[in-house]
């Protein structure tokens, strides 16, 4: 299955993009003082997905040529990255997937998976803008929920790495076309200013399906 998502998932992230994806319990490092700091009142899972998740962007960091030392989280939840990278890490269904790009290609990246069956729409209802949770509903299937939750963890995750803040899920709606396309639309002061009118920066958002997972990918870049 990995090797069947890993496929799938190399077809929507950018080629600049580098990426790992493995099982949380088969993938350890031996953690620092100051990464195990962290996670210090962590479960056995939490602890697992972590250790997991900074095996594999050492592994991706280390195929770049990259130097690190500690890769602790940020307030807001972050990797705090090495100078001149950006990188995301996600865990759901007992997977871990953790991504990395160059600052000269890409000024953010966020990325988020999820296990479908983990995600029903009835828990969105607050926190989603009345249309969209009526375009989610109308589909009897689970993959418009998916990418409504999903896709905000990646936007958040994106401006996350360059801005301490969290971002409200309704800051953003997502409008679901008839041919299966999604556009995201700024729906805060924020996003208004900073996301989709900035004209000297641009965009890129996808997602895949496969598997039963759901990958979700958004970036800044100069391009």
């Amino acid at each position: 299955m990995l090797r069947a998502l890993a496929k799938s998932w190399r077809e929507i992230l950018p080629s600049d993009v580098r990426f790992e994806i493995a099982q949380s319990s088969d993938y350890t490092s031996e953690l620092s003082a100051l990464e195990r700091e962290a996670v210090k009142d962590a479960r056995k899972k939490r602890l697992e997905e972590f250790s997991a998740g900074r095996h594999l962007l050492k592994k991706i960091l280390s195929s770049m040529r990259v130097s690190y030392s500690d890769l602790t989280v940020n307030s807001n939840g972050s990797v705090k990255a090495p100078s001149g990278i950006t990188c995301t890490i996600s865990h759901s269904g007992g997977l871990v997937f953790a991504a990395a790009a160059q600052k000269s290609s890409f000024k953010s990246i966020g990325a988020d998976m999820e296990l479908l069956n983990d995600i029903d729409a009835e828990d969105l209802k607050n926190f989603l803008p009345h249309r969209e949770y009526c375009q989610i509903v109308s589909d009897r299937s689970k993959q418009r929920a998916g990418i409504s939750f999903s896709l905000r963890e990646s936007v958040g995750k994106c401006f996350g790495n360059i801005e301490d803040r969290f971002m409200n899920f309704d800051e953003i709606i997502l409008d679901y076309r008839n041919n299966g396309a999604v556009k995201i639309l700024p729906n805060s002061n924020y996003m208004q200013k900073n996301f989709l009118r900035d004209s000297g920066v641009c965009f890129y958002y996808d997602y895949m399906v496969s598997n039963g997972f759901i990958l979700t990918f958004f970036c800044i870049n100069f391009h």
